[in-house]
Protein backbone atom coordinates (compact mmCIF):
# COMPACT_ATOMS: atom_id res chain seq x y z
CA UNK A 1 0.00 0.00 0.00
CA UNK A 2 1.33 3.13 -0.70
CA UNK A 3 1.30 5.49 2.00
CA UNK A 4 0.33 9.00 2.18
CA UNK A 5 3.23 11.29 2.92
CA UNK A 6 3.12 13.65 6.30
CA UNK A 7 3.95 17.11 5.77
CA UNK A 8 3.99 19.45 8.80
CA UNK A 9 1.77 22.39 8.03
CA UNK A 10 0.77 25.14 10.55
CA UNK A 11 -1.89 27.40 9.18
CA UNK A 12 -1.83 30.65 8.74
CA UNK A 13 -3.70 33.91 10.70
CA UNK A 14 -2.48 35.62 6.96
CA UNK A 15 -0.97 33.91 4.24
CA UNK A 16 -1.22 30.89 3.86
CA UNK A 17 -0.13 28.66 0.97
CA UNK A 18 -3.03 29.88 -0.83
CA UNK A 19 -3.59 33.21 -2.34
CA UNK A 20 -2.47 36.46 -0.36
CA UNK A 21 -5.58 37.73 0.05
CA UNK A 22 -7.23 34.26 1.72
CA UNK A 23 -8.24 35.15 5.15
CA UNK A 24 -6.49 32.44 7.58
CA UNK A 25 -8.34 29.60 9.12
CA UNK A 26 -9.63 29.83 12.36
CA UNK A 27 -8.60 27.42 15.17
CA UNK A 28 -12.12 25.44 15.09
CA UNK A 29 -11.52 25.14 11.17
CA UNK A 30 -7.98 23.70 11.58
CA UNK A 31 -8.96 21.14 14.25
CA UNK A 32 -11.71 19.94 11.86
CA UNK A 33 -9.12 20.15 9.00
CA UNK A 34 -7.12 17.81 11.09
CA UNK A 35 -10.11 15.35 11.74
CA UNK A 36 -10.37 15.34 8.28
CA UNK A 37 -7.34 14.56 7.03
CA UNK A 38 -7.40 11.60 9.77
CA UNK A 39 -10.31 9.93 8.67
CA UNK A 40 -9.07 10.60 4.55
CA UNK A 41 -5.70 8.82 5.60
CA UNK A 42 -7.13 5.92 7.56
CA UNK A 43 -9.67 5.55 4.33
CA UNK A 44 -6.69 5.72 2.00
CA UNK A 45 -4.42 3.04 3.81
CA UNK A 46 -7.73 0.43 4.20
CA UNK A 47 -7.75 1.12 -0.10
CA UNK A 48 -11.24 3.46 0.47
CA UNK A 49 -9.21 6.19 -2.43
CA UNK A 50 -12.37 7.33 -3.69
CA UNK A 51 -14.10 7.89 -0.16
CA UNK A 52 -10.74 9.23 1.01
CA UNK A 53 -9.79 11.71 -1.87
CA UNK A 54 -13.74 13.70 -0.71
CA UNK A 55 -12.30 13.83 3.58
CA UNK A 56 -9.03 15.45 2.20
CA UNK A 57 -10.48 18.16 -0.25
CA UNK A 58 -12.92 19.09 2.97
CA UNK A 59 -9.29 19.35 5.17
CA UNK A 60 -7.82 21.24 2.07
CA UNK A 61 -11.51 23.68 2.50
CA UNK A 62 -10.89 24.23 5.67
CA UNK A 63 -7.61 24.98 5.98
CA UNK A 64 -6.09 26.31 2.49
CA UNK A 65 -3.27 24.17 2.72
CA UNK A 66 -1.90 24.09 -0.82
CA UNK A 67 0.11 20.91 0.10
CA UNK A 68 -3.06 18.88 0.52
CA UNK A 69 -3.97 19.58 -3.54
CA UNK A 70 -0.48 17.39 -4.12
CA UNK A 71 -2.62 14.70 -2.15
CA UNK A 72 -5.85 14.82 -3.87
CA UNK A 73 -3.86 14.95 -7.59
CA UNK A 74 -2.06 11.49 -6.54
CA UNK A 75 -5.14 9.66 -5.46
CA UNK A 76 -6.73 11.17 -8.29
CA UNK A 77 -4.39 9.45 -9.96
CA UNK A 78 -4.27 6.32 -8.50
CA UNK A 79 -8.29 6.40 -9.54
CA UNK A 80 -7.61 6.76 -13.20
CA UNK A 81 -9.34 10.31 -12.86
CA UNK A 82 -6.47 12.08 -15.36
CA UNK A 83 -8.97 15.19 -15.80
CA UNK A 84 -8.88 15.12 -12.23
CA UNK A 85 -5.20 14.75 -11.45
CA UNK A 86 -5.04 17.53 -13.75
CA UNK A 87 -6.99 20.35 -12.17
CA UNK A 88 -5.69 19.66 -8.73
CA UNK A 89 -1.80 19.55 -9.68
CA UNK A 90 -2.59 22.67 -12.00
CA UNK A 91 -4.06 24.73 -8.69
CA UNK A 92 -0.84 22.82 -6.69
CA UNK A 93 1.67 24.59 -9.01
CA UNK A 94 -0.01 27.56 -8.82
CA UNK A 95 -0.74 28.08 -5.37
CA UNK A 96 2.36 26.17 -3.44
CA UNK A 97 6.13 27.49 -2.56
CA UNK A 98 8.44 27.56 -5.54
CA UNK A 99 10.59 25.39 -3.61
CA UNK A 100 8.05 22.52 -2.48
CA UNK A 101 10.38 19.53 -3.04
CA UNK A 102 7.32 18.06 -4.86
CA UNK A 103 6.74 20.36 -7.72
CA UNK A 104 8.87 18.85 -10.48
CA UNK A 105 7.38 15.39 -10.51
CA UNK A 106 4.10 17.08 -10.38
CA UNK A 107 5.09 19.10 -13.63
CA UNK A 108 6.59 15.95 -15.23
CA UNK A 109 3.47 14.45 -14.39
CA UNK A 110 1.11 17.80 -16.05
CA UNK A 111 3.15 17.54 -19.19
CA UNK A 112 2.97 13.83 -19.57
CA UNK A 113 -1.08 14.59 -18.95
CA UNK A 114 -1.22 17.23 -21.02
CA UNK A 115 1.09 14.90 -23.89
CA UNK A 116 -1.61 12.23 -23.79
CA UNK A 117 -4.89 14.12 -24.24
CA UNK A 118 -2.77 15.68 -27.13
CA UNK A 119 -2.83 12.27 -28.81
CA UNK A 120 -5.86 11.36 -31.04
CA UNK A 121 -7.98 9.19 -29.32
CA UNK A 122 -8.19 5.28 -30.94
CA UNK A 123 -11.64 4.61 -32.21
CA UNK A 124 -14.55 3.53 -30.15
CA UNK A 125 -17.71 3.19 -30.19
CA UNK A 126 -19.36 6.40 -29.71
CA UNK A 127 -22.05 5.79 -26.20
CA UNK A 128 -22.69 8.55 -24.75
CA UNK A 129 -22.63 11.09 -26.97
CA UNK A 130 -25.29 10.87 -30.31
CA UNK A 131 -24.82 12.10 -33.53
CA UNK A 132 -27.97 14.76 -34.16
CA UNK A 133 -29.00 15.59 -37.40
CA UNK A 134 -28.26 19.22 -37.34
CA UNK A 135 -25.65 20.58 -35.44
CA UNK A 136 -26.51 22.22 -31.60
CA UNK A 137 -24.03 24.71 -29.97
CA UNK A 138 -23.80 25.86 -27.19
CA UNK A 139 -21.94 29.18 -26.74
CA UNK A 140 -21.08 30.22 -22.96
CA UNK A 141 -18.43 32.20 -22.03
CA UNK A 142 -16.51 30.33 -18.37
CA UNK A 143 -16.42 32.90 -15.50
CA UNK A 144 -12.91 32.97 -13.79
CA UNK A 145 -13.84 34.65 -10.46
CA UNK A 146 -16.63 35.67 -8.15
CA UNK A 147 -16.83 37.46 -4.96
CA UNK A 148 -18.08 35.48 -1.86
CA UNK A 149 -20.90 35.54 -0.68
CA UNK A 150 -23.21 36.88 -3.49
CA UNK A 151 -25.54 34.96 -6.03
CA UNK A 152 -23.59 34.42 -9.12
CA UNK A 153 -25.47 33.74 -12.46
CA UNK A 154 -24.16 31.71 -15.19
CA UNK A 155 -25.28 32.74 -18.96
CA UNK A 156 -25.11 30.55 -22.04
CA UNK A 157 -26.84 30.77 -25.77
CA UNK A 158 -28.05 27.51 -27.24
CA UNK A 159 -28.26 27.28 -31.14
CA UNK A 160 -31.86 25.06 -30.71
CA UNK A 161 -34.43 26.41 -29.14
CA UNK A 162 -36.26 23.59 -28.19
CA UNK A 163 -33.10 21.70 -25.84
CA UNK A 164 -33.01 21.34 -22.72
CA UNK A 165 -30.03 23.48 -21.04
CA UNK A 166 -28.87 22.39 -17.57
CA UNK A 167 -26.21 23.84 -15.16
CA UNK A 168 -24.32 21.29 -12.89
CA UNK A 169 -22.30 22.90 -10.27
CA UNK A 170 -20.96 21.88 -6.53
CA UNK A 171 -18.71 23.98 -3.70
CA UNK A 172 -14.94 22.94 -3.31
CA UNK A 173 -16.23 21.24 0.06
CA UNK A 174 -19.26 19.07 -1.94
CA UNK A 175 -19.15 15.48 -3.10
CA UNK A 176 -22.56 15.85 -5.48
CA UNK A 177 -23.61 18.47 -7.91
CA UNK A 178 -26.49 20.57 -7.62
CA UNK A 179 -28.37 20.34 -11.26
CA UNK A 180 -29.98 23.68 -12.28
CA UNK A 181 -32.36 24.24 -14.94
CA UNK A 182 -31.46 27.22 -17.24
CA UNK A 183 -34.13 29.07 -18.39
CA UNK A 184 -34.87 32.17 -20.43
CA UNK A 185 -33.33 35.87 -19.27
CA UNK A 186 -33.57 38.32 -21.94
CA UNK A 187 -31.57 37.19 -25.29
CA UNK A 188 -29.56 34.04 -23.48
CA UNK A 189 -30.41 31.39 -20.93
CA UNK A 190 -29.75 31.79 -17.18
CA UNK A 191 -28.84 29.77 -13.90
CA UNK A 192 -28.91 31.21 -10.72
CA UNK A 193 -26.31 29.86 -7.90
CA UNK A 194 -27.16 31.30 -4.31
CA UNK A 195 -25.28 33.08 -2.13
CA UNK A 196 -25.34 30.28 -0.21
CA UNK A 197 -22.98 28.63 -2.37
CA UNK A 198 -20.91 31.00 -2.66
CA UNK A 199 -18.44 29.88 -0.05
CA UNK A 200 -14.81 28.41 0.29
CA UNK A 201 -12.09 28.62 -2.62
CA UNK A 202 -14.03 27.12 -6.07
CA UNK A 203 -17.16 26.70 -7.39
CA UNK A 204 -16.75 23.24 -9.91
CA UNK A 205 -19.16 23.60 -12.87
CA UNK A 206 -20.16 22.60 -16.23
CA UNK A 207 -23.54 22.54 -18.41
CA UNK A 208 -25.38 20.01 -20.77
CA UNK A 209 -27.91 20.39 -24.03
CA UNK A 210 -29.91 17.62 -24.24
CA UNK A 211 -33.03 17.06 -26.53
CA UNK A 212 -36.68 15.98 -25.71
CA UNK A 213 -35.62 12.29 -25.12
CA UNK A 214 -33.07 13.35 -22.44
CA UNK A 215 -30.05 12.24 -25.45
CA UNK A 216 -26.92 14.15 -24.89
CA UNK A 217 -26.53 16.72 -27.64
CA UNK A 218 -23.57 19.15 -26.23
CA UNK A 219 -21.91 20.31 -23.49
CA UNK A 220 -19.29 23.08 -21.71
CA UNK A 221 -17.20 21.00 -19.06
CA UNK A 222 -18.11 17.64 -17.71
CA UNK A 223 -18.33 16.25 -14.21
CA UNK A 224 -15.01 14.51 -14.33
CA UNK A 225 -12.93 17.73 -15.82
CA UNK A 226 -15.31 20.51 -14.69
CA UNK A 227 -14.68 24.77 -14.96
CA UNK A 228 -13.13 26.00 -11.90
CA UNK A 229 -14.75 29.27 -10.84
CA UNK A 230 -12.55 31.23 -7.83
CA UNK A 231 -14.25 32.53 -5.10
CA UNK A 232 -12.11 35.72 -4.39
CA UNK A 233 -12.81 38.82 -2.46
CA UNK A 234 -11.87 41.36 -4.65
CA UNK A 235 -13.85 39.46 -8.03
CA UNK A 236 -16.35 41.31 -9.70
CA UNK A 237 -20.22 40.47 -9.26
CA UNK A 238 -22.04 38.40 -12.06
CA UNK A 239 -25.60 38.11 -10.95
CA UNK A 240 -29.08 39.49 -12.16
CA UNK A 241 -30.93 41.96 -9.76
CA UNK A 242 -34.26 40.38 -10.74
CA UNK A 243 -32.88 37.02 -10.42
CA UNK A 244 -31.53 37.15 -6.85
CA UNK A 245 -34.14 35.13 -4.65
CA UNK A 246 -36.35 36.58 -1.44
CA UNK A 247 -33.85 37.37 1.32
CA UNK A 248 -30.82 36.50 -0.48
CA UNK A 249 -28.19 39.18 0.06
CA UNK A 250 -26.41 40.90 -2.46
CA UNK A 251 -23.43 42.85 -0.74
CA UNK A 252 -20.22 41.38 -1.26
CA UNK A 253 -18.63 40.14 2.55
CA UNK A 254 -15.51 39.30 2.31
CA UNK A 255 -13.52 38.00 5.35
CA UNK A 256 -10.75 39.92 6.79
CA UNK A 257 -7.81 38.99 8.80
CA UNK A 258 -8.45 41.63 12.01
CA UNK A 259 -10.53 39.44 14.42
CA UNK A 260 -11.79 40.88 17.81
CA UNK A 261 -10.35 40.21 20.81
CA UNK A 262 -12.98 37.64 22.05
CA UNK A 263 -15.63 35.45 20.03
CA UNK A 264 -18.41 33.69 21.32
CA UNK A 265 -20.07 30.60 19.61
CA UNK A 266 -23.09 29.18 20.77
CA UNK A 267 -22.48 30.76 24.49
CA UNK A 268 -18.87 29.04 24.34
CA UNK A 269 -15.86 31.54 24.69
CA UNK A 270 -13.11 30.84 22.22
CA UNK A 271 -9.29 32.64 22.07
CA UNK A 272 -9.06 34.63 18.99
CA UNK A 273 -6.33 34.42 16.58
CA UNK A 274 -3.05 36.72 17.10
CA UNK A 275 -2.53 38.62 13.76
CA UNK A 276 0.69 40.80 14.88
CA UNK A 277 0.84 44.30 15.75
CA UNK A 278 -1.70 46.97 14.55
CA UNK A 279 0.56 48.66 11.86
CA UNK A 280 3.98 46.96 10.35
CA UNK A 281 6.40 49.76 10.99
CA UNK A 282 5.33 49.77 14.59
CA UNK A 283 8.34 47.82 16.07
CA UNK A 284 10.79 50.17 13.96
CA UNK A 285 9.22 53.29 15.08
CA UNK A 286 9.12 52.20 18.49
CA UNK A 287 12.67 51.22 18.40
CA UNK A 288 14.26 54.19 16.22
CA UNK A 289 12.26 56.24 19.30
CA UNK A 290 14.12 54.23 22.02
CA UNK A 291 17.54 54.59 20.58
CA UNK A 292 17.19 58.37 19.90
CA UNK A 293 16.05 58.62 23.61
CA UNK A 294 18.78 56.86 24.83
CA UNK A 295 21.32 58.72 22.84
CA UNK A 296 19.79 62.04 23.92
CA UNK A 297 20.13 60.86 27.70
CA UNK A 298 23.70 60.12 27.32
CA UNK A 299 24.59 63.14 25.66
CA UNK A 300 22.34 65.23 28.29
CA UNK A 301 24.77 63.92 30.91
CA UNK A 302 28.07 64.44 29.58
CA UNK A 303 27.16 67.86 28.87
CA UNK A 304 25.81 68.26 32.42
CA UNK A 305 28.76 66.46 33.94
CA UNK A 306 30.99 69.18 31.74
CA UNK A 307 28.81 71.78 33.68
CA UNK A 308 30.53 70.62 36.71
CA UNK A 309 33.87 70.19 35.67
CA UNK A 310 33.95 74.07 34.98
CA UNK A 311 32.87 75.07 37.96
CA UNK A 312 35.24 72.74 39.57
CA UNK A 313 38.01 74.02 37.68
CA UNK A 314 36.63 77.83 37.87
CA UNK A 315 37.02 77.54 41.86
CA UNK A 316 40.87 75.76 41.20
CA UNK A 317 41.96 78.42 39.12
CA UNK A 318 43.09 80.93 41.84
CA UNK A 319 44.99 77.92 43.92
CA UNK A 320 43.55 76.69 46.99
CA UNK A 321 39.84 76.63 47.09
CA UNK A 322 37.71 78.59 47.80
CA UNK A 323 40.01 81.40 46.71
CA UNK A 324 37.28 83.19 44.43
CA UNK A 325 33.57 83.50 45.31
CA UNK A 326 30.44 82.08 43.74
CA UNK A 327 30.25 85.16 40.57
CA UNK A 328 27.78 85.18 38.12
CA UNK A 329 30.03 82.57 35.43
CA UNK A 330 29.68 79.84 38.27
CA UNK A 331 25.84 80.12 38.63
CA UNK A 332 25.32 80.23 34.47
CA UNK A 333 27.22 77.52 34.39
CA UNK A 334 24.84 75.46 37.41
CA UNK A 335 22.26 76.60 35.82
CA UNK A 336 23.17 74.61 32.59
CA UNK A 337 24.55 71.97 34.22
CA UNK A 338 21.02 71.56 36.75
CA UNK A 339 18.53 71.77 32.85
CA UNK A 340 21.19 69.23 31.01
CA UNK A 341 20.88 66.81 34.60
CA UNK A 342 17.44 67.32 34.14
CA UNK A 343 16.85 66.30 30.75
CA UNK A 344 19.18 63.39 31.14
CA UNK A 345 16.78 61.85 33.63
CA UNK A 346 13.67 62.83 31.80
CA UNK A 347 15.20 61.43 28.69
CA UNK A 348 16.97 57.96 30.35
CA UNK A 349 13.19 57.34 31.60
CA UNK A 350 10.92 57.92 27.99
CA UNK A 351 13.99 55.71 27.03
CA UNK A 352 12.68 52.43 29.15
CA UNK A 353 9.56 53.46 28.42
CA UNK A 354 10.09 53.19 24.85
CA UNK A 355 12.46 50.09 24.47
CA UNK A 356 9.21 48.31 26.64
CA UNK A 357 7.08 49.32 24.11
CA UNK A 358 9.20 48.39 21.04
CA UNK A 359 9.61 45.14 23.18
CA UNK A 360 6.18 44.29 22.96
CA UNK A 361 6.06 44.75 18.98
CA UNK A 362 8.57 42.74 18.36
CA UNK A 363 6.94 40.05 20.38
CA UNK A 364 3.73 40.82 18.62
CA UNK A 365 5.55 40.90 14.95
CA UNK A 366 7.51 37.42 16.25
CA UNK A 367 4.85 35.91 17.11
CA UNK A 368 2.59 36.67 13.91
CA UNK A 369 5.66 35.08 12.13
CA UNK A 370 5.84 32.35 13.52
CA UNK A 371 2.42 31.93 12.52
CA UNK A 372 2.53 32.24 9.24
CA UNK A 373 5.88 30.86 8.07
CA UNK A 374 4.88 27.28 9.42
CA UNK A 375 5.32 24.65 6.39
CA UNK A 376 8.14 21.80 7.07
CA UNK A 377 7.87 18.93 5.26
CA UNK A 378 8.89 15.50 4.97
CA UNK A 379 8.97 13.56 1.66
CA UNK A 380 7.92 9.45 1.27
CA UNK A 381 9.08 8.06 -1.65
CA UNK A 382 6.11 6.60 -3.67
CA UNK A 383 5.76 4.46 -7.16
CA UNK A 384 2.61 3.89 -8.60
CA UNK A 385 0.71 2.74 -11.56
CA UNK A 386 2.52 5.02 -14.12
CA UNK A 387 4.09 7.26 -11.94
CA UNK A 388 7.25 7.56 -9.55
CA UNK A 389 7.87 10.45 -6.61
CA UNK A 390 6.46 11.36 -3.62
CA UNK A 391 3.18 12.06 -1.97
CA UNK A 392 1.99 14.45 0.39
CA UNK A 393 -0.26 15.02 3.49
CA UNK A 394 -0.25 17.33 6.13
CA UNK A 395 -0.03 16.72 10.01
CA UNK A 396 -1.77 19.87 11.97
Amino acid sequence: MIRILIACVMLLGASHVARADDPPPTKEELAQAKKEFEAGNALYKAGKLAEAVERIKESYRLSHNAFLLYNIGHIFDQLGQSDQVLIYFKKFLTDAPANAPMRPDVQKRVEALEAESAKPPEPAPIVEEPKPETTVTLDHQPLDSAPPGVPCDMTAKVSDANATVTLFYRGSGDVKFVAKPMTKHGDELAAHIPATAMVGQWIQYYIEVRDAEQKLLTRNGKSTSPNLLAIENHAKPHFFADLVEPGESTTVKPQVDVIDSTVTTGGEHVDSIETGPPFPRAKWIATGAAGALFAFSLTSYFIASHQHDLITGDAKACGTPPCRGFDQYDRDVESRGATYDTIYKVTLGAGVVATGVAGYFWYRAIRAKQQSSSTALSITPTLGAGFAGATAGARF
